[in-house]
């Protein structure tokens, strides 16, 4: 789907997208993502059955009467529990699967995504999120699309916004791989 120029960030995105799809349920994949991992088993692997698996968690998401799915944002087989392939809370982006049109993205254009998750899960009490899997990703080194309206400023003013908005619901640290955002709401 084209977005018109005069759409900016990450959320109006998002949120054009939805009013504009006619379908139940849209996956959103953003433009930086490379390739679908599978954490299962020894060693990760890259997965060829993308669309197929995309499209099993979007049927079990409706089944379930979830607004929000996804994946696992770690491509890491380390970092993977095999005692819980899924999750019902925490946060998903990168491909992002909405069912409905219950819930809005903000209108910002940094951790829309995050603030989305929260937003589910504070009314819904639910999402649903397959860890056996995730979609490795170039965060903040491609070029085009938002990156093209990024700023230092603008992102840590968003990030700043969804720390007081959520409060201990979410944690955030930088460390010297890089930030780390999670989401806590208790099961």
């Amino acid at each position: 789907m084209a977005v018109p120029d005069s759409i900016v960030g990450l959320g109006p995105v998002r949120n054009h997208v939805l009013d504009n799809c006619e379908s139940r349920v849209v996956v959103m994949v953003d433009d930086d993502v490379e390739k679908m991992w599978c954490n299962v088993g020894l060693h990760g692997r890259e997965e060829l059955a993308a669309e197929a698996l995309v499209e099993n968690l979007a049927l079990m998401a409706a089944d379930l009467g979830v607004s929000c799915f996804g994946y696992a944002q770690a491509w890491d087989v380390r970092k993977y529990n095999a005692s819980k392939p899924f999750s019902f809370s925490g946060w998903t982006g990168g491909v992002i699967g909405v069912v409905g049109r219950k819930h809005r993205f903000l209108s910002s254009k940094f951790k829309v995504d995050i603030d989305f998750c929260l937003t589910c899960l504070l009314h819904d009490r639910i999402i649903l999120i397959d860890n056996r899997y995730a979609f490795v990703q170039k965060r903040r080194s491609n070029v085009g699309g938002n990156s093209e309206f990024r700023s230092k400023e603008g992102y840590e003013r968003d990030t700043e916004y969804i720390r007081k908005k959520w409060g201990k619901h979410l944690q955030y640290k930088v460390s010297d791989s890089g930030e780390i955002t999670s989401v806590r709401v208790e099961r």
